[in-house]
């Protein structure tokens, strides 16, 4: 999911959060360190960018942007055809969603 929503704009952390409660309201909220710690991943693996560090006054916020390999692998996921009714399925990983996309 991530990467989906920093496809739109880079993003910071805390607006990732917030995106993902609100749109994904029936889900369960994210923990602001679950959002930070899929971050790092997504960086780690070359999915995700530190695109800028803000201070505006406040906290030192890092901006991420999803990169060529970050936008490629949210297309594989995206076109990945399932049966239906089986819900979001992680490719490789047997009944889990995706934890990166």
């Amino acid at each position: 999911m991530l990467l989906g929503f920093l496809a739109e704009r880079p993003k910071h952390g805390y607006e990732l959060k917030k995106e993902h409660d609100h749109r994904l309201a029936g889900a369960r909220p994210l923990a602001y360190g679950q959002v930070y710690a899929m971050l790092q991943r997504l960086e780690r693996d070359g999915l995700a960018e530190v695109a800028e560090t803000q201070q505006e006054g406040g906290p030192e916020r890092t901006l991420y942007a999803i990169t060529d390999s970050g936008q490629a692998e949210l297309e594989r996921w995206l076109n990945t055809v399932e049966p239906s009714g089986s819900g979001p399925r992680w490719p490789g990983r047997t009944g889990q969603a995706s934890p990166r996309c």
